[in-house]
C-alpha cells in the first residue's frame, strides 16, 4: 500500500481509522502527545479591522493599503457592471 505522510508521526498512536472515499483509501491516526507546552507570546495582542476605505487597520494605529491586484480587479468589476 502506498503511503503519503503529511508530517512525521509524534507521540503514541491511540486510534486508527480507515475510510474509503471517492475510490481512495485514507488512514487517520490520532496520537497522544502528552502535555503540550504553549509557545510564549511575543507582546500584546493587536486588533485588525478589514474595511472598505483602508484595506486593513490595526488597533495600534497602523494601516495597510489594498494590494494592487485588488485595485485592478475592482476596476475590471466596474467595467463589467456598466454593461
Amino acid at each position: 500500500m502506498k503511503v503519503t505522510l503529511h508530517r512525521p508521526m509524534e507521540g503514541q498512536i491511540k486510534t486508527v481509522a480507515f475510510t474509503h472515499e471517492a475510490g481512495a483509501w485514507y488512514v487517520v491516526c490520532l496520537c497522544d502527545l502528552g502535555e503540550v507546552v504553549a509557545p510564549p507570546t511575543h507582546g500584546p495582542a493587536v486588533g485588525i479591522d478589514l474595511g472598505l476605505k483602508a484595506f486593513l487597520v490595526t488597533s495600534d494605529g497602523g494601516s495597510i493599503p489594498p494590494p494592487r491586484s485588488y485595485r485592478q480587479a475592482q476596476a475590471a468589476q466596474r467595467r463589467v457592471a456598466r454593461r
